[in-house]
């Protein structure tokens, strides 16, 4: 009886989008907290005076990744709750990728945002959480080295914090939309 009423509660969550802004919400704010020290070391690493500490770039991608996929599913299940009432996992573990899901909804990007987002699947998938990519095969090294190291996503903390943001509110504006999103794809 108990397990029923959990698994109950469980797909009420989440089949409501509100519940996913929220979180997208969270961590977003999360990410906004992390990006202050981000920026610090990074000015200090142009400086010369950076001392070495952990720097938290990948976590800040990982949050800002996190962000946007659960905004981005958010919309996905307001926009096909019926496909979310038969099968929950179609949100929790299938569309994990930032371009498919965006793809997948029919919201335009420009070709910046689109970049953004495909430098932040890595993070989504692993380089936030792991000291070496999920598979071998994503190692990039850079062509003129003569060692053989790993290579992140490039970041540019002038420009891609703004973008993230920018587009973070964009999704959000198309998620408040009284309208189908089919209306707004033009």
């Amino acid at each position: 009886m108990v397990e029923k009423k959990l698994k109950s509660h469980y797909l009420k969550l989440g089949r409501d989008p509100i519940h996913w802004v929220r979180e997208a919400g969270e961590l977003r704010r999360a990410a906004g907290i992390l990006y202050k020290e981000v920026l610090a070391d990074y000015n200090e690493m142009k400086t010369g005076t950076w001392t070495g500490k952990h720097y938290i770039f990948a976590q800040y991608q990982m949050l800002s990744g996190y962000a946007l996929q659960n905004l981005l599913k958010a919309i996905y299940i307001k926009k096909h709750p019926e496909q979310i009432a038969t099968d929950i996992d179609k949100i929790t573990n299938k569309t994990l990728d930032l371009k498919v899901l965006i793809n997948n909804l029919h919201i335009t990007v420009s070709r910046e945002e689109f970049d953004l987002l495909e430098r932040l699947n890595e993070y989504v998938a692993s380089a936030g959480r792991f000291p070496i990519p999920r598979k071998f095969e994503f190692i990039k090294t850079e062509e003129n080295s003569t060692e053989s190291i790993v290579i992140r996503a490039r970041f540019n903390p002038d420009t891609d914090d703004t973008m993230f943001n920018s587009l973070y509110e964009k999704l959000y504006t198309i998620y408040s939309e009284k309208k189908p999103i089919e209306e707004l794809k033009n």
